[in-house]
Parts: structure tokens; C-alpha cells; sequence
């Protein structure tokens, strides 16, 4: 039997380790790519579910302040809408509290002392910092601004009960009052409040509606 050559040589462990790097940095580098990619995704998909719910809020809102001139307190209406299919299938309610698909929780109702509808968002800095400013931005960004001719005003606050960054009042608000205006405050501005709020033990972002 002839054995012939092939003119081929084995590889060097060098050359194997660099191999094996190049392919470590690669796999790094799209589980990165993945997580930033979902982050994305499931933000976008929660922007969806906040106008759903705020859409369904508004709609109601009568109905809503009906019975809290019944009531004669402040009304918590979570309870009515879950039980009126008026939030997400991946949203849960607990009481008076509303928990998203994200896990963060808010808590909406009518004010006794003023015409106002409200929620205060939860905003906590314990497990993820980095995701709650994305989250805490786009609710800003995509959210607030969305609805700044409907809301009375909006705004970061401590857990002190500070004002982080301002109150910033809707566009019918604003023209009535000299103050900060949803409709002037600038992305950046926005990156920096939200950055900034959370830096401390957690915020939680309260957003109120004209009625």
C-alpha cells in the first residue's frame, strides 16, 4: 500500500487557541447582540401595551369618576379593569396594583381632591438598573409624549417624595401656568432625569391626566 502526501500540516496549538478566541469574542459578541436585540423588542411591545391600557383609561374615565364621586374617596380602579378585559393577557392585578409584562407595577385611580386621573409607576434600581432607565426612557419618550395634550402634568419622584428633574406640565397645562413643558423638554434631558432618579434607592414616574 503507497501512501501519498498531501501537502497539508497539522495545526499548530497556537493557531488552535486562536482559533477557539475568535470563536469566544464571536459568541460573546451575539449573546450581546441577542440580549440588546430582546431588550428592544420587549420594550417596544410594552410601549404597545401602555397605550392599550392608557387608551382603555381614557375611554372609561367617566365611568371611573362616576364612582369616585359614588365612593366618595379616591378610587382605585384596577379591579374593574381587569374584570373588564381592559388590560393585557400578560398583565396581572393584585389588589389596586397593576404588574406589566415587564414585572414593573403602577397603581391607577381617580383623585378625590381634583379632577385627575392617575398612576405612579414604580421605578426600582435593585435588580437592574441599566434595564429600568431604558424602561423609565421609553415611558417618557413614547409614552408621556404621546399622550401630552391629555395629561395634566408628569414627573419623576424620589422615594423621599422630591421631584427629580421637574414636574412637567402637558400642552393645554402649560399654556395656563409658567412651568416646565412636555412639549420643550429635550431626549437628552430625559436621559439624564431618568439616569439621574434612579442613580438613588428608586423613583417612580407619576403621570397625570386632565379629566
Amino acid at each position: 500500500m503507497k501512501f501519498y502526501k498531501t501537502g497539508e500540516q497539522g495545526r499548530s496549538m497556537i493557531e488552535m487557541l486562536g482559533v477557539l478566541v475568535i470563536v469566544d469574542v464571536l459568541s460573546v459578541a451575539g449573546i450581546s447582540g441577542y440580549s440588546k436585540a430582546m431588550m428592544k423588542y420587549r420594550l417596544n411591545r410594552m410601549t404597545e401595551e401602555y397605550i392599550e391600557v392608557i387608551n382603555n383609561m381614557l375611554t372609561y374615565q367617566k365611568d371611573f369618576t362616576k364612582e369616585q364621586k359614588r365612593r366618595g374617596t379616591r378610587y382605585f380602579f384596577a379591579p374593574h379593569l381587569k374584570a373588564a378585559g381592559l388590560i393585557p393577557d400578560k398583565w396581572r392585578v393584585q389588589g389596586s396594583v397593576i404588574y406589566d409584562s415587564m414585572g414593573n407595577h403602577f397603581t391607577p385611580f381617580i383623585a378625590e381632591t381634583h379632577k385627575r386621573m392617575c398612576f405612579d409607576l414604580a421605578l426600582k434600581t435593585k435588580n437592574d438598573l441599566k434595564g429600568n432607565t431604558e424602561i423609565c426612557q421609553m415611558l417618557m419618550i413614547n409614552v408621556v409624549q404621546y399622550y401630552r395634550d391629555v395629561i395634566y402634568g408628569a414627573g419623576l419622584y424620589r422615594g423621599d417624595g422630591n421631584a427629580w428633574g421637574g414636574w412637567f406640565l402637558g400642552t393645554t397645562t402649560c399654556k395656563k401656568e409658567n412651568s416646565l413643558c412636555l412639549s420643550d423638554v429635550t431626549i437628552s434631558e430625559i436621559h439624564n432625569i431618568c439616569n439621574n432618579c434612579l442613580q438613588d434607592s428608586g423613583c417612580a414616574l407619576s403621570i397625570n391626566f386632565i379629566l
